[in-house]
C-alpha cells in the first residue's frame, strides 16, 4: 500500500508516484493498493504508465467516508490483505498534526497498532522532514518517536532528512537517496545536457525561459515577500526572450500567477506560454525547449534539472534548498526576501546551475541499488 499525497491535481505528486512504480517493479510486487481521496483523478496519473502491476483504489474523501484521512474503516480492512505499507509522503511534517486535510501523520499514528495487529511491515521510501525534531513540543515529540521507530526501513532523499532521523532515533534502519521524482525522469527520457553553460556573449541569443512561481510567497520558511518585488524579478529575469514558459504544478498556482500577479503586467502577460502540468504530464517534454528556468516548487526543478536546463531555485521552502545542496548547488538558491538585490538578468545567470552527466548516473544507480 502506496501512502502519500496521491489524489491528483499536482504534477510533483504524479512524478513521484510514477517513479515509485518503476522502482518498486524490480521487487516483485504484484498489488498495488492506493488509498486517494479522488481515485478517479489517481487513476488517470497513472493510465499512460506501462506497468504490470495491478492497481486497486480505495477511497478516502472524507466527505464521503468515515474517517481521519489515512485512518478508516476501508483502510484497516485492507491490512489484511497487504504485506508492506509505503509510506512515501514528499515531506514528513508536524505542523498542523491534528489537522487531517493539511496533515496525514496523525492518522497514520493511529494505525500504528492495527499495523502491528496485521504485522504488516511499515517503510518510510524517500522522504523528507524539514523540521528538527529536537525544536517540535513536547507532544509532538512524542508522536513523532511512535511514529519513526515503528518503520522497519527509512530512505530519506536528502542529507538535512537523514541527520534529522538519525540524530534523533538512533535505531531506525535509515538510507539515504535522492528525490524518487528524479528516477521517472532520467530513466524514462535520458536527455544529455543540450545546452552546457553558455557565455556571456551568448545570453543575448535566448529564446524560452521557463517560470514557476507558488502561490505561498515565501511564507513557508517565514518569509513574507512583496508581489510588486516578485514582479520586478520576473521582469528582470524574463528580459530579452521571446516567450515565457509558465510550468504551473497545480491550478492554485497557475490561477495565482494568471489572476492575480501578472494580470496588470503586460510585458509579462503578452508573452506568457501556461503550460498546465497538473493535468498533462506530458507537457513535461516542453522542458527540453529551454534555454533557462527558475523555478520555485522543488518538483518543478527537478525535470529542469533532468533534463539539463540551466536553473536558478527561488528558496520558498528550505526542501529546495538542501535538494540543490545536496546535489553540488547551492550557490544557485536565491532567497525569496533578497530577490530585490539584483539589478539585471546577468547577475541572476550566473548563478545558474546544471546537473553533470556523472551526478544523473549516481542518482539513478543510488536509487536503483536500495533494497526494500
Amino acid at each position: 500500500m502506496l501512502i502519500g499525497s496521491f489524489s491528483g491535481g499536482n504534477y510533483g505528486d504524479t512524478i513521484i508516484l510514477q517513479s515509485l512504480f518503476e522502482y518498486i517493479e524490480q521487487f516483485e510486487i504484484s498489488t498495488v493498493y492506493i488509498p486517494a481521496a479522488n481515485p478517479q483523478q489517481t487513476k488517470k496519473s497513472l493510465e499512460k504508465f506501462n506497468s504490470q502491476i495491478d492497481v486497486i483504489y480505495i477511497d478516502i474523501n472524507m466527505r464521503r467516508t468515515w474517517g481521519y484521512r489515512f485512518f478508516n474503516a476501508n483502510i484497516i480492512k485492507a491490512l489484511g490483505k497487504v504485506d508492506i505499507i509505503a509510506f512515501t509522503a514528499g515531506t514528513i511534517f508536524f505542523r498542523d498534526l491534528l489537522n487531517p486535510r493539511r496533515n496525514f501523520v496523525f492518522s497514520i499514528y493511529l494505525l500504528l497498532p492495527f499495523i502491528k495487529l496485521f504485522k504488516v511491515k511499515l517503510l518510510g521510501l524517500f522522504v523528507g522532514v524539514n523540521e528538527r525534531v529536537e525544536n517540535l513540543s513536547f507532544f509532538k515529540k512524542l508522536i513523532s518517536k511512535g511514529f519513526f521507530n515503528s518503520f522497519s526501513q527509512i530512505i530519506t532523499r536528502d542529507q538535512e532528512s537523514y541527520n534529522n532521523i538519525s540524530h534523533n532515533f538512533k535505531k531506525v534502519d535509515l538510507t539515504n537517496s535522492y528525490d524518487i521524482a528524479f528516477y521517472s525522469l532520467l530513466t524514462k527520457f535520458n536527455f544529455a545536457s543540450h545546452l552546457g553553460l553558455k557565455s556571456k556573449s551568448e545570453i543575448a541569443n535566448k529564446q524560452f525561459i521557463g517560470i514557476n512561481i507558488c502561490e505561498y510567497l515565501g511564507t513557508q520558511v517565514g518569509k513574507e515577500v512583496e508581489e510588486k518585488d516578485l514582479v520586478e524579478f520576473l521582469k528582470i529575469i524574463s528580459h530579452g526572450f521571446n516567450s515565457i514558459m509558465w510550468f504551473h504544478t497545480t491550478n492554485r498556482d497557475e490561477n495565482f500567477v494568471i489572476d492575480e500577479l501578472i494580470k496588470d503586467v503586460p510585458i509579462l502577460r503578452e508573452k506568457s506560454i501556461h503550460l498546465k502540468l497538473y493535468e498533462d504530464i506530458s507537457l513535461e517534454k516542453r522542458y527540453y525547449d529551454l534555454d533557462f528556468f527558475v523555478g520555485m516548487r522543488m518538483h518543478s526543478l527537478i525535470p529542469a534539472l533532468a533534463f539539463g536546463i540551466p536553473a536558478v531555485a527561488l528558496n520558498y521552502n528550505n526542501k529546495v534548498q538542501d535538494l540543490f545542496k545536496q546535489l553540488g548547488g547551492a550557490n544557485s538558491v536565491l532567497d525569496l526576501d533578497h530577490i530585490n538585490n539584483y539589478d539585471n538578468f546577468e547577475q541572476i545567470y550566473l548563478k545558474r546551475y546544471l546537473l553533470s552527466e556523472s551526478i544523473k548516473t549516481k542518482i539513478v544507480n543510488n536509487v536503483a541499488a536500495i533494497s526494500i
